[in-house]
């Protein structure tokens, strides 16, 4: 997955989800990893946390793709900035 491309998550490698939570990034570093943690420790189930980097100059994506790597129902994705 290249800068400036959203890929569509392949449904027959996820889980089926019951609830996709879709948060949008663009230099949210500061705030991230607590809304992240948020969501993660909520008492949903089967939840899926989507992260979209809009093209954020700052740790945003290296933060969401630590998150990806660490968890499962997490998918981060990044494209150019719109």
């Amino acid at each position: 997955m290249g800068l400036g491309t959203i890929e569509t998550p392949d449904r027959n490698k996820a889980k089926n989800y019951k609830l996709s939570v879709v948060v949008p990034l663009y230099n949210s570093e500061l705030f991230m990893c607590r809304t992240i943690d948020s969501i993660l420790s909520s008492s949903l189930d089967s939840i899926e946390l989507i992260l979209i980097d809009d093209g954020s100059l700052d740790n945003s994506r290296e933060i969401a793709q630590r998150y990806a790597k660490n968890y499962k129902c997490v998918r981060a994705y990044h494209q150019e900035n719109k």
